[in-house]
Formats: structure tokens, C-alpha cells, sequence
């Protein structure tokens, strides 16, 4: 299973509180977080990984 959960914390700055993923996926952590800030919340300045 694979998958992040975020929201906007103000304006300007996103926080991503959880990422899932299998760790046997080399590079999977990464690229769910990529996916997410580009498809997700593309106004975003900051990010804030809990």
C-alpha cells in the first residue's frame, strides 16, 4: 500500500503528516512525496515533513 496524507498549514506552507509505503521499493518514500506536491497543492512555497 502505498500512499501520503497533507493539508495547507497557511498560506504558503504545506505539512505532510504521514507517507506510506513498501521499504522493499528503492526510492518509493521520494516519489510518493514528489507525486503529492505536484499533483496535490502546487502552490505551496515551504513543506513541513512532520
Amino acid at each position: 500500500m502505498f500512499g501520503t496524507k497533507g493539508e495547507m498549514l497557511n498560506s504558503d506552507t504545506i505539512v505532510i503528516h504521514i507517507k506510506k509505503a513498501h521499504m522493499e521499493y528503492e526510492g518509493a518514500y521520494q516519489a510518493i512525496g514528489n507525486w503529492f506536491l505536484k499533483s496535490s497543492l502546487k502552490n505551496a512555497m515551504f513543506v513541513n515533513r512532520e
